[in-house]
């Protein structure tokens, strides 16, 4: 079995993109080749395991974050982290569109200067 860096990259990227991405990262970060290995065969069984939409919004997450290991793709993937930062994104979206949308003031410019003359008296109320 030829286990080099080269051979590894080269099998992930025949599979997918993402997976590809991941495993040189591995490789440009990590100095320990058996580790290394270990790691990148973990991450090809789980590419096989794993819906291959699934796994490429998986690794392209893993990636943003710099989460290389086996273990931090599978909980991204058994927790649907990857699609929580899409539905995060989409939120910020709509709460901007709808903090920003025209709308009247309801109650009015009377209703406010009301309401601090009522505190004024309270307060003055409330001190003696």
């Amino acid at each position: 079995m030829n286990r080099s860096p080269e051979y590894y990259i080269s099998l992930a990227e025949k599979r997918s993109v993402g997976l590809g991405r991941l495993i040189r990262l591995n490789f440009e970060n990590e100095r320990t080749p058996e580790v290394l290995y270990k790691r990148c065969d973990g991450l090809l069984s789980l590419q096989r395991k794993t819906d291959p939409v699934v796994f490429e919004k998986a690794c392209h997450y893993a990636v943003e974050q710099g989460l290389l290991s086996y273990g931090s793709l599978q909980r991204i993937i058994e927790n649907k982290t990857y699609d929580m930062e899409q539905n995060t994104k989409k939120e910020q979206e709509e709460t901007s569109r709808v903090k920003s949308a025209p709308h009247e003031n309801i109650r009015g410019r009377d209703y406010y200067i009301n309401q601090l003359k009522k505190e004024e008296l309270w307060n003055r109320s409330n001190q003696n």
